[in-house]
C-alpha cells in the first residue's frame, strides 16, 4: 500500500518506519515546510494518514481531495457538505475503535 503522511512529527515518523518495515511504501510526506504542496501533489498514495493539528483536518481533507465524482456517485459539493456537517457537530475522529 502507498501512504501519504500528513505531519511528520514523532507519530508520523513512527508510522513511516512501521509501514516501511511491513513492506508498504511512502508515497509522500507533507509537513510544515511543504504544506502548500498538498493541493497540488496529485494522487501519490492509496491512503492519507494525518498527524497534523486536529482543527486543521477539515481543510486538509478539502485540499487533498480535489473535486471529482467518487465511485459511490457522491458529487463533490455533497461530499464537502457531509464533511462540513460532520465536523461542525463537534465529532471526533478516532484511529482505533473497540
Amino acid at each position: 500500500m502507498k501512504i501519504l503522511l500528513i505531519g511528520h512529527g514523532r507519530m508520523g515518523r513512527l508510522v513511516e518506519q512501521t509501514a516501511l518495515s511491513a513492506g508498504d511504501q511512502i508515497g509522500g510526506v507533507i509537513d510544515v515546510g511543504n504544506l502548500a504542496d498538498l493541493g497540488t501533489i496529485g494522487r501519490v498514495a492509496d491512503v492519507a494518514i494525518d498527524f497534523s493539528a486536529p482543527a486543521a483536518l477539515p481543510g486538509r481533507i478539502r485540499a487533498a481531495a480535489p473535486p471529482s465524482r467518487s465511485s459511490t456517485g457522491v458529487s463533490p459539493p455533497a461530499a464537502r457538505s457531509s464533511v462540513s456537517r460532520f465536523f461542525s457537530r463537534g465529532r471526533k475522529v478516532s484511529a482505533m475503535s473497540r
